[in-house]
């Protein structure tokens, strides 16, 4: 399957642009609205990597009626750099966070999903921890090792991960030692997610049909258990 045509836009966030692809349905859905974050060295096109004769998560998730915006982190893409001071994990989440609430609010949008990847992951997670001005139903992450290491950038997530109060989801690569994603590391990165209502950590590959499928389940999971009353906390 060939890729959809996408469109290209720019947002600015207090003198900072972000760069970022979007793709839809033909016609409006009522499905939620998917901001699509990505990893170091990697743009928006990420999204766009087909990993089977289905396409790419693009493909998918528009096939089945979503509108995604995959944005370019600040420095990737069409992005605007920052300067080494505050090229920090926190700095990206904000701006981002900022220009999601503005591309919510324009687009109408009731409900957002969040999907990360990798340091996009991480970050997705710190905005998803944050209470943001956006309707977040729930979050999606791939690419982030089960076990944390000491002192790396990502040494975090055990401080952050309680403060997620949305449904969470996340893929662990399943082979590979730099991962470690054997049954009872997945189990204990799990039990980081105290709050969140609810929580999948499963094992699986990037780009996999299985997985965008697996990612867009979790979405209409989230929308339901959102309908139903129940709306992310702030």
């Amino acid at each position: 399957m060939l890729a959809q045509q996408r469109d290209v836009f720019a947002h600015d966030v207090g003198g900072t642009t972000l760069t970022a692809v979007t793709a839809g349905p033909e016609q409006p859905t009522d499905r939620p609205l998917i901001i699509a974050l990505y990893g170091g060295t990697y743009t928006a096109r990420y999204g766009d990597v087909a990993g089977s004769r289905h396409g790419s998560f693009l493909d998918v998730a528009t096939t089945i009626g979503h509108q995604v915006v995959a944005f370019d982190r600040p420095g990737h893409g069409g992005s605007t750099p920052l300067g080494p001071a505050v090229a920090t994990f926190e700095r990206h989440a904000e701006l981002l966070s900022a220009a999601i609430t503005a591309v919510t609010a324009d687009a109408g949008s009731r409900e957002v999903f969040l999907v990360g990847h990798s340091i996009g992951g991480m970050i997705a997670l710190m905005i998803a921890a944050s209470r943001p001005d956006f309707p977040l139903i729930g979050v999606s992450t791939t690419g982030l090792r089960a076990v944390i290491p000491s002192g790396g950038p990502t040494e975090a997530l055990g401080a952050l991960a309680p403060d997620v109060r949305v449904p969470a989801h996340c893929a662990l690569a399943e082979f590979g030692g730099l991962w470690a994603g054997n049954p009872e590391n997945v189990g204990s990165f799990a039990a980081m997610f105290i709050s969140a209502p609810f929580v999948s950590v499963t094992r699986g590959t990037d780009h996999s049909h299985a997985l965008h499928l697996r990612q867009l389940a979790f979405a209409a999971e989230c929308a339901a258990w959102a309908r139903n009353g129940v709306q992310s906390v702030r």
